[in-house]
């Protein structure tokens, strides 16, 4: 198992594709060095949900992404959208961010996902 996680994680620099966790029972929030470089935090820059929620762009991208991730939450329906993000040094960037549940013992648990930079696309 951890082969193939640690395969995973290695294909996911590789191809500069972020990674997030939010865990649902202690609101903790994870963020690999990839979902920092496109936000353009520093590496001991301590995500949350909200604090993630604040990068997006304030209008239809911010309540697009508190819709789909309530969503995720409450019926486990995942969700693969693209968004406008200013990141803490002020540039604009669009990023494509797809989510799912994770459930244990029939609950949600965790919401992960992924992140990629799409401007020059």
């Amino acid at each position: 198992m951890n082969d193939k996680l640690d395969f995973y994680f290695e294909t996911a620099k590789s191809a500069k594709i972020g990674i997030w966790e939010i865990n649902l029972e202690s609101s903790q929030v994870y963020w690999n060095a990839i979902t920092r470089d496109i936000h353009e935090v520093p590496h001991y820059f301590i995500p949350s949900l909200e604090k993630g929620f604040s990068f997006y762009l304030e209008g239809k991208n911010r309540m697009r992404i508190k819709r789909l991730t309530e969503k995720t939450i409450s019926d486990g329906i995942p969700f693969n959208d693209k968004f406008q993000i200013i990141t803490a040094k002020g540039n604009l960037k669009h990023i494509e961010n797809i989510g799912q549940i994770v459930y244990k013992n029939e609950k949600p648990y965790k919401l992960i996902g992924t992140l990629q930079d799409i401007t020059k696309e």
